[in-house]
C-alpha cells in the first residue's frame, strides 16, 4: 500500500495525473481510506517540493518515501524531503497537543547523516572509493587530501565488516539495499601527520567508522581522538 502510495504520489508530482486520480487508484485498488489516500498523496508531494505538510503518516512510511525519493532523485531530491520533514517537526512542536516526534527525528538524523556523507571534503582523510591512487600521494584541493590504496579499504573492510567501530551503527540494517557495503574507513593514524609513503596494514591502521562518527573522531588536531576516547564519550552521554 505505501509503495503504492509513493508510485501515486510521484506520479501526481510529475503531473502524470491528477491529484483527484491519484488518490481514486489507491481507494479503488488498496481499500485505502479515503482521507488517509489524500494525507499520503500529499505529504510525498511535499516532501518533493521541500515544503512543510502538517499532517502526520507513520513513520515506517516516512522512511520509506525518503528512500525511495533518494532511490529515484538523488542528493537533491533527499535534501528537499529532509527539509520538508524538519519543517514539519517543527511545525508539530508548536501545536497546543503537539509534541516531539522522537522517532521521526531519528529518522530524519539517520537520513542526514547519509546526506551528509556524500560531501566529504570537510573530512580530509576521505576520498572516492575508486580513485587511481597510491598510500601518502598529495594534491591539493581546497585542503590537502593523502590519497590511499583502495586495496587497503577492501581488505580492512573484509576482516572487520561494515559496522562503525564506534557507534556499531551499520548501514545496510537500517537502509537495506541502498546503504548496503558503505562505511568510511579512518585511518588510526592519520597521513597527514606521516606526510611520506608508507606501508599500510589493514588491520591495524584501518577502522570502519560511520560519517558523523568520522568527522567527530577528526574535530581534534592534528591527532585525532582514538576510537576508544570517542566511544567514552558517547557511553558518558548516555550515562548523564
Amino acid at each position: 500500500m505505501i509503495a503504492a502510495a509513493y508510485i501515486q504520489g510521484k506520479k501526481f508530482y510529475s503531473g502524470e495525473i491528477s491529484r483527484s486520480e491519484a488518490i481514486d487508484y489507491l481507494i479503488e485498488n488498496y481499500k485505502m481510506n479515503p482521507t488517509s489516500a489524500s494525507h499520503y498523496i500529499q505529504v510525498l508531494d511535499c516532501m518533493m517540493k521541500g515544503t512543510r505538510y502538517s499532517r502526520n503518516i507513520n513513520n515506517y512510511s516516512a522512511k520509506y518515501f525518503l528512500r525511495k525519493i533518494f532511490d529515484d532523485f538523488g542528493y537533491e531530491g533527499l535534501s528537499k524531503a529532509l527539509n520538508a520533514v524538519k519543517a514539519h517537526i517543527e511545525y508539530y512542536a508548536k501545536l497546543p497537543k503537539g509534541g516531539n516526534l522522537v522517532a521521526l527525528q531519528k529518522i530524519l538524523d539517520d537520513f542526514s547523516m547519509l546526506k551528509n556523507s556524500m560531501n566529504q571534503i570537510d573530512i580530509p582523510e576521505e576520498i572516492p572509493f575508486d580513485a587511481p591512487i597510491y598510500e601518502g600521494a598529495k594534491k591539493t584541493i581546497t585542503v590537502n587530501i593523502y590519497e590511499r590504496d583502495p586495496a587497503a579499504r577492501d581488505k580492512c573492510l573484509d576482516t572487520k565488516d561494515y559496522k562503525c567501530l564506534v557507534c556499531d551503527f551499520e548501514f545496510y540494517t537500517f537502509y537495506g539495499e541502498l546503504g548496503k557495503q558503505f562505511i568510511h574507513v579512518h585511518h588510526v593514524k592519520p597521513l597527514s601527520t606521516i606526510g611520506q609513503d608508507y606501508i599500510v596494514d589493514p588491520i591495524s591502521d584501518l577502522v570502519p567508522v560511520c560519517p558523523n562518527c568520522h568527522a567527530m573522531l577528526h574535530k581534534k588536531k592534528p591527532e585525532p581522538y582514538s576510537i576508544e576516547e570517542l566511544k567514552k564519550m558517547i557511553l558518558s552521554k548516555k550515562l548523564s
